[in-house]
């Protein structure tokens, strides 16, 4: 009998980071915000351990900056978000392209898969679940590349893509359209048409662009309550 692993849930300081990222990423966490770990501690109900922990994280993303009493909150501009779509479109761009070249059909039906997870996830209208499910379908095109460089740089900010669109997709419309654009970029994948899969990768990450800044500067957006995590 094939031995079942076990399923293993995110730390406590991947949480808070998760967390705060959305906060900070919706800017309900404005920039020039001054965290202190022993508040946030109290207010997530962990340790300061975690804390420490989530706070390293976000450093490492650029979203809070440590300094020698607490840290600050940097946040994202709409420059900075320019900035990180921009190379986002670059080097998945070139892992689209190395993955055309040397995809096995394999591949693309494990592609397939993973646009399945997406659909369930957009049939229960849970967006969490989508932008993992949608992330995962992207690292899914930097797997195949096998481009051990652009895998590094996507593996630096994947997180904060996921929370971009984790914010981005607030209606039920919004998934239903991201299932058929990630069936329209495997369909061109699969059809090694190289300049067309740069072109429909501009396109995907422009809309991407389009509904983040749609979102984050409409304005009366709604205060979410922290949570308080279980200890596992």
């Amino acid at each position: 009998m094939e031995r079942v692993q076990p399923i293993r849930q995110p730390s406590l300081g991947c949480q808070v980071a998760a967390d705060l990222r959305l906060r900070i990423l919706s800017r309900s966490l404005r920039a020039d915000t001054h965290l202190v770990e022993g508040a946030l501690a109290a207010e997530y109900g962990v340790s300061r351990g975690p804390v420490r922990e989530a706070l390293r994280e976000l450093e490492d993303e650029g979203l809070v900056l440590s300094l020698k009493r607490g840290t600050l909150v940097v946040g994202l501009t709409d420059r900075d978000i320019e900035e990180l779509l921009s190379l986002r479109g670059a080097i998945e761009s070139l892992a689209a392209v190395t993955a055309i070249r040397s995809a096995v059909p394999a591949d693309w039906a494990h592609m397939e898969t993973l646009i399945d997870g997406m659909r369930v996830a957009a049939d229960r209208r849970n967006s969490r679940d989508f932008a993992v499910a949608d992330m995962a379908f992207h690292g899914g095109i930097y797997a195949i590349s096998g481009h051990r460089r652009v895998q590094h740089v996507w593996g630096l900010y994947e997180k904060t893509f996921t929370a971009i669109l984790q914010l981005s997709n607030k209606s039920p419309d919004d998934l239903d359209a991201a299932v058929a654009s990630h069936e329209e970029l495997l369909r061109i994948f699969r059809s090694g048409d190289e300049e067309k899969a740069r072109r429909a990768i501009g396109r995907h990450l422009q809309g991407t662009r389009n509904l983040f800044l749609s979102a984050m500067n409409a304005e009366g957006r709604a205060a979410t309550p922290r949570p308080h995590f279980q200890h596992s």
